[in-house]
């Protein structure tokens, strides 16, 4: 977790550590140290500054997927199947949708 904080440079304090946590209950099934490098990497290679980068990566994480491949080898998820079907169908119609 602080090796990802690290990556978006924000301080690995006890708020910003629990804030973490609250967006991976948010965002579940997200590759987070492939994304921070992937959202700061946009940033430097646009040439602006990110001022802000909780907020640039909370908005970042908006913008991703479900990466199947964590979400298939989740360990709860292995024991309780029909949780993840109801959560592959509900991907599955959101994609329809748009």
């Amino acid at each position: 977790m602080q090796d990802i904080l690290n990556t978006l440079s924000i301080d690995p304090t006890e708020e910003n550590k629990e804030w973490l946590e609250e967006l991976k209950k948010k965002f579940p099934f997200r590759d987070y140290a492939y994304q921070a490098s992937k959202c700061v990497l946009w940033w430097k290679e646009g040439n602006k500054k990110l001022k802000r980068p909780r907020l640039a990566f909370m908005n970042w994480l908006e913008k991703t997927e479900v990466d199947l491949e964590i979400m298939r080898n989740d360990p709860e998820l292995k024991q309780n199947q029909s949780k993840l079907l109801g959560m592959v169908r509900d991907i599955v119609a959101k994609k329809k949708i748009k």
